[in-house]
């Protein structure tokens, strides 16, 4: 796939910074999304796809990498080349999929992880609370043929048990809520209103 060609900028503050970038995958026929999370002049790059150089470049004059995050065993995708090139650790709940290296999330600070137990494997959410920033990987979908909604069931361990799991969200108050499916989301009513009732 061609490499994303700009970024997305969501929040621009002295404590908190986001950005995300998209690009559509031939081999995976969909958009997939990727998202960087700046806490205290680090970058946590979620599910990183290619990045064009000079978008990258901007990332990078706003802060220092930290770490690369999956946000499931299906989101290989550039991480082991962007945790390589910036010599940071790579973060994964399902580590004995990878053919790489990788650290349990739940070790991350600054963020609550919630697992999405019924999604893809090793499914899990990211939270960061003082900033209402919400990072997600395949749960939930927001893409221009499907709007905002579950992940369909055949991509889904178990259907029913994700949309239980899911309920857990219906309590945060993302102003953002980003996806690696699909366009960023604002407020927490759509989410609050999808999971509530679990569909």
């Amino acid at each position: 796939m061609k490499p994303a060609a700009s970024l997305r900028w969501l929040v621009e503050e002295e404590a908190v910074r986001l950005a995300v970038w998209s690009a559509y995958s031939p081999a995976h026929r969909t958009e997939l999304g990727s998202t960087a999370l700046g806490m205290e002049g680090k970058w946590w790059f979620f599910d990183p796809i290619p990045l064009e150089e000079p978008a990258l470049a901007t990332l990078l004059a706003r802060g220092e990498p930290a770490g690369v995050v999956l946000t499931n065993a299906n989101h290989e995708r550039e991480a082991p080349a962007f945790a390589s090139r910036f010599g940071v650790p790579l973060y994964a709940a399902a580590p004995h999929t990878c053919a790489f290296p990788a650290e349990a999330p739940e070790r991350l600070a600054g963020l609550e992880v919630f697992p999405l137990e019924g999604a893809a494997e090793g499914e899990r959410a990211f939270y960061h609370r003082a900033a209402g920033i919400l990072i997600l990987g395949d749960a939930l979908i927001h893409l221009a043929d499907t709007g905002f909604t579950f992940l369909p069931d055949r991509y889904c361990l178990d259907p029913a048990r994700m949309r239980q799991s899911l309920r857990a969200l219906a309590r945060l108050s993302p102003r953002w809520t980003t996806f690696a499916h699909g366009a960023p989301l604002a407020g927490a009513a759509p989410l609050r209103a999808l999971v509530a009732g679990g569909g």
